[in-house]
């Protein structure tokens, strides 16, 4: 089960290109953090085709074939399209 108050790492993009180096961050976060959220940003145009079900069901399916469970060492969140990101400096 996914712990929300455990450390996180956080991996966000719109994943249109899912590729073999995208599962390597997510088992290095996985491995030296323990869990993972994947943010997937709201793009839909004509260079980003794919929606939020599409893209975040291809990753779910891949990262299934490897043993991880969706809700358990990762979860999916739909982002908005930010545009700007402020660091709260901790």
């Amino acid at each position: 089960m996914f712990q929300w108050h455990k450390p996180t790492a956080q991996i966000q993009g719109n994943f249109l290109d899912w590729s073999d180096k995208h599962v390597e961050a997510i088992q290095n976060a996985l491995t030296n953090v323990g869990q993972v959220v994947i943010l997937i940003e709201s793009l839909e145009d004509n260079k980003h085709p794919y929606g939020f079900e599409n893209t975040s069901g291809k990753i779910v399916s891949q990262l299934a074939k490897l043993g991880y469970v969706e809700g358990h060492e990762f979860i999916i969140m739909q982002i908005p399209n930010i545009t700007k990101v402020i660091d709260d400096q901790r």
